[in-house]
């Protein structure tokens, strides 16, 4: 590959064969580099090809800031996420990450550390809560790098935006937000706590989750329900159908989402079986 500018020592912009661009990364893999160098391939620790970076970041403003070091903590946590979650991080995803670990360091060497309402995250993402929690020790075992409890959270918010396929963690975050307080309209309706152990808790949360995905890239419903059905489930059920249109208008008036009564029936069904009362 031929070099064409160096963003800092570690990151470089390089062309190959193909007369591909390639964003390379590599300790001091551009120390003293000019115009037309070759950098070879055992240098390099990690590439994107720089299609798959659109302008919803600000490159040079990242790969400018980020040491190699930060890098390093960024790929052994994206391959410690792909061996306990199974998900896999695409270019923006990866940047983003390195860009928060940066300011994170930056942070805490100021001793600013940030603050953030939990909104219930850890019972919400239980599984990956709990990775974020480990990747924090792993990073005070490995790299004497010690974050603040509250990075747990905002890590968390990185593998669900990873997990969702979506790119920007401010969508996890809005998600999360949605999320929490359609448990709280539960909660109140019903007047009990949720059981955030149980494997129902789980599947309503997965159920919400691919619910905000459809909804947030416009896919419609494709399992429509027999009328009858529904007007069935309203009779038998009108409690928790009357949460569900709480539910409904709680969305619309933040989201500006309309619910059909099919995927109304649906969301009664996950109350139903998280009270585990008839009405």
């Amino acid at each position: 590959m031929k070099f064409l500018k160096a963003f800092n020592n570690n990151v470089v912009l390089v062309k190959d064969s193909s007369q591909i661009e390639w964003i390379v990364i590599g300790n001091g893999i551009g120390f003293q580099k000019h115009y037309g160098d070759i950098i070879k391939e055992e240098h390099i620790r990690k590439k994107f090809i720089t299609t798959e970076i659109d302008n919803q970041i600000s490159l040079d403003d990242i790969l400018h800031a980020i040491t190699f070091e930060e890098h390093q903590m960024t790929m052994d946590i994206v391959q410690l996420a792909k061996k306990e979650l199974d998900i896999n991080f695409s270019s923006i995803n990866y940047l983003t990450l390195a860009d928060h670990l940066h300011h994170a360091i930056v942070r805490s060497k100021e001793k600013n550390t940030l603050s953030i309402d939990q909104w219930e995250v850890s019972k919400l993402f239980p599984k990956e809560y709990a990775f974020s929690k480990k990747v924090i020790d792993y990073l005070k075992c490995n790299y004497n790098f010690h974050l603040p409890a509250s990075e747990t959270t905002y890590l968390t918010f990185h593998f669900i935006t990873v997990r969702n396929n979506w790119e920007l963690v401010s969508q996890t975050m809005e998600m999360t937000k949605l999320m929490s307080r359609i448990v709280e309209i539960i909660q109140y309706d019903f007047q009990e706590k949720m059981d955030n152990t149980s494997s129902s808790y789980s599947r309503f949360i997965t159920h919400l989750r691919y619910f905000f995905l459809r909804y947030s890239t416009e896919e419609k419903t494709t399992y429509p329900l027999n009328k009858d059905i529904i007007k069935l489930v309203s009779e038998k059920y009108p409690r928790a159908f009357n949460t569900g249109k709480k539910i409904a208008s709680f969305l619309y008036e933040e989201m500006k989402w309309t619910l059909t009564d099919d995927e109304l029936v649906y969301l009664t069904f996950h109350i139903i079986r998280q009270m585990d009362k008839g009405d």
